[in-house]
């Protein structure tokens, strides 16, 4: 009989909530966009706790974003961003080593992209990218990839550059035709 008890006991402990590791997320959105514009892309955490240290890479299609800048981050950490060649780095350490990051659930920080038309996956470098706590352990993390397309309606043109030499004039005529709605 005590053996059954120990072992409902154990069970019970085991497929409990707390007992259950929870994993930690970062996730970035699916978004739309207007040509011309800023745009403002969260980068979401969960279970993001006794964080010690970050280090992500974030690919993205350098024809349609060009990186502005990363703001209103968590507890305002000094997240370091370098972007070249259509990749984003983002770093960031406990330099104290008893001051560790506690999100929990919600946004790590915004990058801010200038959005020039078409679409883009923004996706997180795996083999770059990781996570560790505040003992320097690095942790399981799942990275949730986003992307940005057109805002529904907008069409982007492109058309060659023409050259008209100084003194001179040109004129043209440019038809565009969109479906109609309905």
């Amino acid at each position: 009989m005590k053996t059954y008890i120990l072992i409902i006991i154990l069970l019970s402990f085991w497929f409990s909530p707390e007992a259950q590791a929870q994993t930690t997320t970062l996730s970035l959105p699916v978004m739309t966009a207007t040509p011309g514009e800023n745009i403002t892309v969260p980068l979401t955490v969960t279970n993001f706790n006794n964080i010690g240290a970050i280090s992500l890479v974030i690919n993205f299609d350098e024809v349609s974003l060009s990186y502005v800048t990363t703001q209103n981050t968590a507890s305002s950490i000094n997240l370091v961003a370098n972007a070249t060649s259509g990749s984003l780095s983002l770093a960031w350490f406990d330099a104290s080593g008893s001051n560790p990051l506690n999100v929990g659930d919600g946004t790590l920080a915004e990058l801010v992209f200038k959005y020039t038309g078409g679409t883009s996956d923004l996706l997180f470098d795996t083999a770059q990218s990781e996570i560790a706590d505040a003992a320097g352990e690095v942790i399981s993390v799942t990275f949730e990839n986003g992307h940005i397309r057109p805002a529904e309606g907008v069409t982007t043109v492109s058309l060659p550059v023409l050259e008209v030499p100084a003194g001179t004039s040109s004129t043209g005529k440019l038809t565009v035709v969109t479906p109609s709605a309905g």
